[in-house]
């Protein structure tokens, strides 16, 4: 029997049993009996209002990895989110009616999370979706970027466009033999994203597909959105788990203003870590390919100097050490050390006809000690080139900058110039 119909139930008996009582004790229970009625309904009200609102994980205990935001969300919300991917699937104009009655906060809320753990959903206008709400029920229209034919050939781009590069990872992996780890494959599509993706320059338009993986992947162009939901997409085909956090940026200075970026939460390797490629992206003309590694597999206190995140409440507070430059023997402690690792990367740079090359190191660009180290270096290539004629006969005359990569970061960035003998 439902709740209210036992409340109700239990009132009448009640009812019945004062009637034939004298008059002032009638009045005295009929307070009695109201009073009970009303702290009974009040109760079932809380209750359903506890249990509407249930879901949202503990944050200390474990995450299921492949529902993070959804589980945040309350019984009610999650029925939102559903209805509205249900209705995107299939290209529906409306979502199924929902028994609730929602307001704009439970919509961007959805909607964010909704974006954030799906990729696959390019195609759908998150930002033009509209909420319908009419006693005391629900329904969304949906808003997409094309129409339904159209975005079946565009999920066909996006597929063909996606496996070319995983069909990539066949070759060997920069910390091993083989790609086969986690962090190996997650490295791979990192560095591949930044060579098939340029950022996109104009701000002034609405972000449309260039916020989507389509706009990385197919299009060529992309905003910070663009890349985490391309990047997403990439690690989910390779078996990897990655979400979209968004938040805002660190200012650097006073007269510098935060701004909207969206970066991945990855769980590889059994640890969390976050990653942010479109900040990896130096979007050089003359060497689209190249990428730095200063936002790669950051633990949360590395990420929160630079990034701070809006659900911040959700996400998991990883405090794994993971250093790119370390790993790929990368770092110079020493001005001997430094210009040792100057000369190779020096050597990968003319070996791989680019001009840059990145390190890490405690010592200012500015400094004597880089500075020296840096003439030492091209000493050191420059005869062995003259020497052997290696590389065309190509010959490092000048270094045009070293300069750190972030305001974050020890990293740093060189890039030379060459002149032919």
């Amino acid at each position: 029997m439902h709740i209210f119909q036992k409340i109700i139930k239990s009132c009448r008996q009640l009812c019945a049993e004062i009637k034939n009582k004298p008059l002032l004790l009638r009045i005295i229970s009929l307070f009695a009996v109201t009073a009970v009625f009303v702290f009974g309904i009040k109760a079932c009200i809380e209750v359903g209002a506890l249990i509407e609102n249930s879901g949202s994980e503990s944050k200390s205990g474990a995450y299921d990895v492949n529902l993070l935001y959804y589980n945040a969300l309350s019984l009610k919300q999650k029925n939102l989110y559903a209805a509205i991917a249900d209705a995107a699937a299939v290209c529906a104009e409306y979502s199924d009616s929902l028994p609730y009655s929602y307001d704009s906060s439970d919509i961007e809320l959805v909607n964010r999370y909704l974006k954030s753990e799906n990729p696959d959903l390019f195609y759908v206008d998150f930002d033009s979706i509209e909420l319908k709400v009419s006693s005391h029920r629900s329904m969304v229209k949906m808003a997409y970027f094309a129409a339904p034919n159209i975005i079946d050939a565009m999920k066909t781009e996006l597929d063909e466009r996606a496996k070319e590069i995983t069909d990539g990872m066949k070759t060997g992996g920069q910390f091993s033999d083989d790609i086969k780890d986690d962090i190996e494959k997650e490295l791979y599509l990192h560095d591949a994203l930044v060579g098939v993706c340029g950022i996109k320059q104009d701000t002034s338009e609405k972000a449309g597909l260039f916020g989507t993986a389509y706009g990385a992947l197919v299009l060529g162009e992309a905003y910070s959105d663009g890349y985490a939901q391309a990047f997403q997409l990439l690690l989910s085909k390779v078996g990897i788990y990655s979400t979209l956090v968004s938040g805002r940026t660190v200012p650097t200075s006073t007269e510098e203003e935060p701004w909207l970026i969206f970066w991945n939460l990855v769980h590889a390797d059994g640890s969390y870590y976050y990653t942010n490629v479109f900040r990896d992206d130096p979007d050089i003309q003359d060497d689209p390919s190249f990428a730095f590694h200063t936002y790669f597999n950051l633990s949360y206190e590395e990420i929160f100097a630079s990034h701070i995140p809006r659900d911040d409440a959700v996400i998991p507070h990883s405090d794994n050490e993971f250093n790119y430059y370390e790993t790929a023997g990368l770092t110079a402690d020493s001005e001997e050390e430094l210009t040792a690792l100057l000369v190779r990367q020096i050597e990968n740079a003319v070996s791989n006809e680019t001009r840059y090359g990145e390190l890490y190191t405690e010592f200012s660009p500015q400094s004597d000690t880089v500075y020296n180290s840096m003439l030492s270096a091209i000493r050191t290539v420059n005869g062995k080139i003259a020497e052997y004629g290696d590389e065309g006969g190509k010959k490092i005359i000048e270094v045009a900058d070293v300069t750190k990569i972030s305001a974050f970061s020890d990293a740093v960035l060189f890039k030379l110039y060459f002149t032919e003998n």
